[in-house]
């Protein structure tokens, strides 16, 4: 009995050193396998950490960084950007100095060992972002109308607050809005934009504005001595040609101001008339240029003459004129035959041309090109004089029927039939 416990445990240490061998030859053998290598992973993000508050990058700092690591290839087939993790530590850089701050990579595999990082460092300069506040000045552009007078204009906010790098802020000489009153008769408002300019009178960029745009109101006032917006009435007589009518009457400018004592002025309507204007017997447009008309003492501002433009257009009527359709590119070896041949046709036009118009000045057609032989219903085309209109054709469709032309019969001449000779 002892004797075979014996052998067993002598088994037993054979077989579990076998198994130790075997491991060992294993691991020699993946070890050669599984060199160590080098390689370069691109576009690692970098992040920057405490970073002093309110500053700003003067210039932006590098985002990404190449990284050279060492380990077994079966390691770097695993490795992505993600990866690794690299910081900037801006916890000792200074505002208003340049500053080279280390790039410092560290990986999630404590099995890779990083050889280089590309670039390295990285010249940090912050400046500290101040707050200030600035009243707004208002640029007015442009006249108002004759006659008006605009006051100083007023900004809503009349101040805005500027954020933004100190150095930038310094260069800040003017907060200006501008507003263009050219023309205005009565007060205006807009809302307009801010402009941070410099000591040149250029935009300063790179700064954060609140409001960005104000209201604002630029209250316009009339002139004692000047009379505005009085109306021009032009004085149009007479009747166009026969057949014709007055359309519309365009005068330019239509309104004009006055200028004179203020008590002449009151006293005047709100209305002045041009010189007569004559259009009778015209058969097409008036245009005259008319001179106005005033007291003595009282002008008209920067106008001389005013331009009256009286339309003149033709009286329209109607009138239902009676054709026969007209067969075109009949197909060859067909005849066709139309259902109705005679169309009523409601023109509309001056009723001078209606009156002139006779039957053959309308032309009625039906275009059978490209059709076989059959029955069909066909919208006849109309054609009608210029400068009269076609309201309706009565019918809209005409019924066309397409047939084989008849074949000619042949009739059969009779026998002569020999006289008889008269007798002596």
């Amino acid at each position: 009995m002892k004797g075979a416990i014996q052998q067993l445990r002598n088994s037993l240490g054979a077989i579990v050193l076998a198994l130790l061998l075997a491991f060992v030859i294993w691991i020699a053998a993946s070890l050669q396998t599984d060199q160590f290598a080098d390689r370069r992973v691109s576009n690692v993000p970098v992040q920057a950490i405490h970073q002093p508050g309110d500053t700003v990058f003067v210039e932006p700092i590098v985002d990404q960084v190449v990284v050279t690591v060492r380990a077994r290839e079966s390691v770097l087939a695993d490795l992505r950007a993600s990866s690794f993790q690299a910081t900037l530590d801006l916890s000792g850089v200074q505002t208003g100095e340049a500053t080279t701050v280390p790039i410092s990579v560290t990986c999630t595999s404590d099995q890779v060992r990083i050889e280089s990082i590309e670039p390295q460092s990285q010249i940090v300069h912050l400046d500290a972002v101040r707050t200030m506040t600035r009243t707004v000045t208002i640029q007015v552009l442009g006249r108002v109308a004759t006659g008006y007078q605009s006051v100083s204009p007023v900004p809503v906010p009349e101040q805005v607050r500027i954020r933004g790098p100190e150095p930038t802020l310094s260069e800040v000489v003017s907060v200006t809005a501008l507003v263009n009153v050219e023309g205005a008769k009565k007060n205006v408002t807009e809302t307009v934009g801010i402009q941070l300019l410099d000591a040149d009178g250029k935009p300063v960029p790179g700064l954060e504005m609140e409001p960005a745009q104000v209201v604002v109101q630029v209250p316009v006032l009339s002139l004692a001595e000047y009379k505005p917006d009085v109306d021009v009435v032009p004085d149009v007589r007479g009747e166009p040609a026969p057949g014709y009518r007055k359309g519309d009457v365009l005068v330019r400018p239509a309104t004009v101001t006055l200028e004179g004592p203020s008590g002449v002025l009151d006293k005047l309507p709100d209305f002045l008339e041009t010189m007569p204007i004559t259009i009778t017997g015209a058969t097409e447009t008036v245009s005259r240029q008319s001179p106005l008309t005033v007291p003595a003492n009282v002008n008209v501002v920067e106008v001389s003459y005013v331009t009256v433009t009286v339309q003149i257009v033709p009286i329209l009527g109607t009138r239902p004129i009676t054709g026969t359709v007209e067969l075109l590119r009949v197909p060859p070896g067909a005849m066709a035959i139309p259902n109705p041949i005679v169309v009523t046709v409601t023109l509309e036009g001056p009723d001078a041309k209606l009156s002139a118009l006779k039957t053959g000045d309308l032309l009625i057609v039906l275009d059978l090109r490209g059709y076989a032989l059959g029955i069909y219903q066909i919208k006849p085309e109309v054609l009608a004089p210029e400068g009269v209109r076609i309201l309706s054709v009565d019918p809209e469709m005409i019924v066309v029927v397409l047939e084989l032309l008849p074949t000619p019969t042949t009739v059969p001449t009779p026998p002569l039939t020999p006289m008889p000779t008269p007798k002596p």
